[in-house]
């Protein structure tokens, strides 16, 4: 494996639970588990900051303090590789795209998910096929696709008990909002069941760090993206749901599809579907099971220890080329 390394993790902010934040505690928190040395940079710090210092990283939100012997930088977001570039420009850079949106339609303004183009950064990763390609064909960019990791010991398999119908579901997004259409439609999903319906996430009930106990109290889990995996991850049934469309549940014979596009519901292009035909999907979900199948995706894809060797890797081959 080599020597430890010593590497700066950035992201535009460490101050709220939502994904590229929790994308990066997870990966800090694997690298420094296994012996390295991180530096976590966000001119925001906050929540998650605050809970990677309890685990011994040091965060700043300067990046002149960002050491300067860092042997490789890994970072998310436009912004923050261009900062760490300019401030180590002899350090190796793997940037990460999480998203599909690279500028404003309206304005033309650059988004945090925009690739750097102004120079050369060592190794692009995406999330999905989806991004991977946006990245090949409009910017000539070649990345590997990483999956959505998740800390396996923290979101622990607790599958829902084998029923006829669920009586516990759960919309995890921090991106719905009570008013919205597609959240209408699980309210009607639920009201069929007769089962209680609990909305998390930034413009419902806040849980701040404990979303996996909410989850473990459910049978259903709607969202997109690290949400859903999240319930995915914990053995639930999983549905891809949101203001994307309805992509559907995860399962053997969906999630090669649905992987794609990040898990995001993009596949059903726009679409979302009625109450009874999500009705329809969560039967025939409960009555065809797949846990040995589920259970060996999570570990096979879906493992902070796998990607973060993957990462550390591709890390030290990058240093020692440098």
């Amino acid at each position: 494996m080599g020597a430890p390394l010593k590497i700066c993790v950035g992201n535009n902010t460490l101050a709220t639970f939502a994904g590229s934040e929790l994308w990066t505690y997870t990966l800090v928190a694997e690298l420094q588990r296994t012996g390295h040395s991180v530096t976590a940079f966000s001119p925001d710090l906050g929540a998650i900051a605050s809970k990677l210092e309890m685990i011994g990283t040091r965060c700043t939100a300067d990046v002149h303090t960002v050491p300067n012997d860092c042997d490789v930088i890994i970072c998310n977001h436009h912004d923050i590789t261009t900062a760490l570039h300019r401030r180590l420009p002899h350090v190796p850079i793997i940037a990460v795209v999480h998203g599909i949106s690279h500028r404003d339609p309206h304005t033309g303004e650059i988004l945090p998910e925009h690739p750097v183009t102004d120079f050369e950064v060592d190794q692009y990763v995406a999330v999905s096929e989806e991004v991977q390609t946006l990245l090949r064909d409009s910017y000539n960019i070649d990345a590997v696709v990483l999956r959505n990791f998740f800390d396996l010991s923290r979101f622990t398999w607790t599958p829902a008990p084998v029923e006829a119908a669920p009586r516990n579901i759960l919309i995890n997004c921090n991106y719905s909002r009570p008013q919205d259409e597609h959240v209408k439609v699980i309210r009607e999903v639920a009201a069929h069941y007769g089962a209680q319906l609990r909305t998390i996430g930034a413009n419902f009930q806040e849980v701040g760090w404990a979303v996996e106990d909410a989850i473990r109290g459910s049978d259903v889990v709607v969202g997109m993206g690290r949400s859903v995996l999240e319930g995915f991850c914990m053995g639930k049934l999983a549905l891809v749901h949101g203001r994307w469309g309805t992509g559907g549940v995860v399962t053997e014979q969906t999630y090669d599809v649905l992987k794609l596009t990040n898990f995001s519901g993009r596949n059903s292009y726009g679409r979302c579907a009625s109450a009874d035909e999500i009705v329809g999907l969560i039967d025939e979900a409960i009555g065809h099971r797949q846990s040995d199948w589920q259970r060996g995706s999570i570990e096979k894809n879906h493992d902070v220890r796998t990607a973060a060797t993957t990462l550390v890797q591709r890390a030290q081959d990058l240093s020692a080329r440098r």
